[in-house]
């Protein structure tokens, strides 16, 4: 599983460290989707991107979102991810006004993924307890900046990545736990829309 405190202050070192040659050019993004209530489904998260040259920046996001249906007899899940982002801008309009370009990017997934079980399960059979997973998923995106204002823009963006699963499953039956270890892959998409603050 990822250190995630120790993971967000290496980025952000590494951000200014490899940002320091080109002028002060940072961008604040995020998102916040919930609905609030008996069911409840959320995706949050906030980013950091720093441009490293004029058509070119390195960025990380870092995502929670998930769904609790437990109060409605339902299941739990809950991922967790950093996002590790290299960016290429291009076109006409990438070096005159970056709240309108496009985008090509390569980034790293680091998630973890936890399950809980619906409360009105049949706990006469065995059944899943627990589900914990760590990815990682190396991918490629493109994407388009929207322009609201000179400062700010919408950040969409759609791409594919592969992941690297190790999962970890418990079961439980008569009151004894059974753990199931399995590595896997698969290929997975990346789509998504932040609103972004620009800081010059």
């Amino acid at each position: 599983m990822p250190n995630f405190p120790k993971t967000i202050v290496l980025t952000l070192s590494l951000l200014f460290y490899f940002g320091g040659t080109y002028a002060q050019k940072n961008i604040i993004k995020g998102r916040l989707f919930a609905f609030p209530g008996r069911v409840k489904v959320y995706s949050l998260g906030i980013g950091y991107e720093r441009m490293i040259a004029e058509n070119k920046s390195i960025q990380v996001l870092f995502n929670r979102m998930g769904y609790d249906f437990r109060d409605t007899d339902g299941s739990a899940n809950t991922f967790k991810s950093i996002v590790l982002e290299y960016r290429y801008y291009f076109g006409r309009n990438s070096k005159t006004d970056l709240n309108k370009s496009a985008f090509l990017g390569l980034f790293t997934e680091l998630a973890s993924n936890d399950y809980a079980p619906s409360p009105e399960i049949d706990r006469t059979q065995k059944y899943l307890l627990s589900e914990e997973q760590f990815v990682l998923s190396p991918g490629l995106l493109i994407g388009k900046n929207i322009k609201v204002s000179e400062a700010c823009f919408f950040d969409i963006y759609f791409g594919t990545k592969y992941h690297f699963i190790s999962q970890k499953l418990v079961y439980l039956e008569n009151n004894e736990k059974t753990t199931e270890r399995s590595n896997h892959q698969n290929i997975g998409i990346r789509i998504g829309l932040n609103f972004a603050y620009r800081i010059n």
